[in-house]
């Protein structure tokens, strides 16, 4: 448990150590990951392939953009007209990172690559 507790102070001081719209970002392309992922799952794999791609594709922007637009709501000092921008652009941002952090992935751990795309 003390394990869990100093990643999480760390990853605190991390995000404490970042511009707001960053923190923000980072946040909600994490928090992305989180839905898509859980969602992906959920989806009976009979749904056709393209409508299956489509679908985690828009709740990967959906929620990268609601978790950002949370966290920067609470913890940073912008206007609502600034926070609804980043958290939309780190909603668009969502599925081309993820599609960028499997290619990584996939150069040193190719069944990790498989499991996290399919």
């Amino acid at each position: 448990m003390d394990v869990i507790l100093e990643i999480w102070e760390g990853a605190l001081k991390i995000l404490g150590a970042m511009p707001a719209w960053m923190a923000g970002a980072l946040v909600g392309w994490v928090g992305s990951l989180a839905f898509t992922q859980t969602f992906k799952y959920m989806m009976p794999r009979s749904v056709d392939h393209d409508l299956r791609s489509m679908a985690t594709r828009l709740v990967a922007v959906l929620a990268g953009t609601a978790v950002c637009a949370v966290y920067l709501f609470e913890l940073s000092p912008y206007t609502p007209r600034i926070v609804w921008l980043t958290s939309f652009c780190a909603g668009f941002m969502s599925p081309i990172s993820y599609t960028l952090f499997v290619a990584i992935v996939k150069l040193r751990y190719p069944k990790m690559a498989e499991a996290l795309s399919s």
